[in-house]
């Protein structure tokens, strides 16, 4: 179907712009799903429809300012490396997905629904703090740090797997939230062993090749009765009671003796270990990887000034501290 093109004439006057030309009339004919506008006032392009340019090696608007977007506006797999024109409001999707990004200066204001800028050579946010968007994905790109990420609207969610944000990955930022719901239990702060109901999750954990975490990961699968080693002497716990190896002479030492040295070694390397992880983490750790995380680990880790969470949620997990509490109460 051949796309109708309306554009506005406009009359010479110091407040008008230069009008568009043969090649970027063209372009826009070419790519525009549903009608384009001309405001020679503000130089801006406004699109009733989608605009969608995908493979065509597009290394930029071709001097096109895009102002409203009443639809999608995607140039994803192409060449950009500079958002400079892109539309200022777009009110679905506004897709630059593989791409040669180094910066999102240039990006709209307001995207009503997704932002994706994956696949591209970020570094930084730079540029995004202005957007407001309800969802953001930025994955496989090299970002460091979530300062200046998007406004998200409420139940909205950020993607950033396959960046190095902070010491730790989406993965390891799962583990850790599930730990932190374990660090409030007794066991876990007085230093003694795990449940057993809970050590097939606690090997679930293992997986993670992260050092720090995989330090936190030891200290609460182990604890005062799965350790072989009497910790503050460096000695075997079964060559020190038989043996004597490591005592002064007449020193005796009993295994309750063992089990409360270790107890306090356990209690105290599990919360420097989880003060190690805390200060490394970036403030927007867990906005990111809540969509990742179970209703239970939400619920445990709930607090009312977690903006992002959506009132329908919020309600719901409010519902769901207030059933437990006066579970625990009977």
């Amino acid at each position: 179907m051949k796309h109708i093109t309306s554009y506005l004439i406009f009359e010479s006057s110091a407040a008008s712009t230069a009008p568009l030309t043969e090649e970027q009339m063209k372009w826009l004919n070419a790519y525009t799903k549903g009608t384009w506008k001309f405001n020679p006032q503000t130089g801006l392009v406004d699109v009733d429809g989608m605009f969608y340019c995908v493979h065509q090696n597009l290394t930029d608007f071709k001097g096109v300012r895009f102002g409203v977007i009443r639809g999608s506006f995607i140039v994803s797999h192409n060449e950009l490396t500079s958002l400079k024109g892109a539309p200022q409001e777009v009110v679905g999707d506004f897709s630059c997905d593989k791409n040669k990004l180094t910066s999102l200066e240039g990006a709209p204001r307001e995207i009503r629904n997704n932002f994706y800028c994956r696949d591209n050579k970020l570094t930084s946010l730079e540029g995004a703090s202005q957007t407001i968007c309800k969802n953001f994905y930025c994955d496989n790109n090299q970002i460091t740090s979530l300062e200046g990420a998007p406004n998200l609207r409420a139940g909205g969610r950020l993607s950033f797997s396959g960046n190095p944000v902070g010491k730790y990955d989406n993965s390891d930022l799962i583990i850790f939230y599930k730990i932190k719901v374990l660090s409030g239990e007794r066991w876990f702060i007085e230093g003694d062993d795990p449940p057993e109901d809970l050590l097939d999750e606690l090997d679930e954990f293992s997986e993670t090749s992260n050092t720090d975490l995989s330090i936190l990961v030891d200290l609460i699968k182990e604890g005062p009765g799965y350790t072989d080693v009497w910790l503050n002497r460096g000695v075997l716990i079964g060559d020190a009671i038989e043996h004597g190896d490591g005592l002064s002479p007449g020193e005796e030492v009993t295994e309750d003796d063992i089990w409360e040295e270790n107890r306090e070694y356990f209690k105290e390397e599990r919360a420097e270990a989880m003060r190690n992880i805390e200060k490394n983490l970036d403030p927007k750790s867990l906005e990111m990887v809540w969509p990742s995380l179970s209703d239970n680990t939400k619920e445990a880790l709930y607090t009312p000034d977690l903006k992002w969470v959506s009132p329908e949620e919020r309600r719901k997990l409010e519902a769901f501290k207030r059933y437990n509490k006066i579970k625990g109460m009977i």
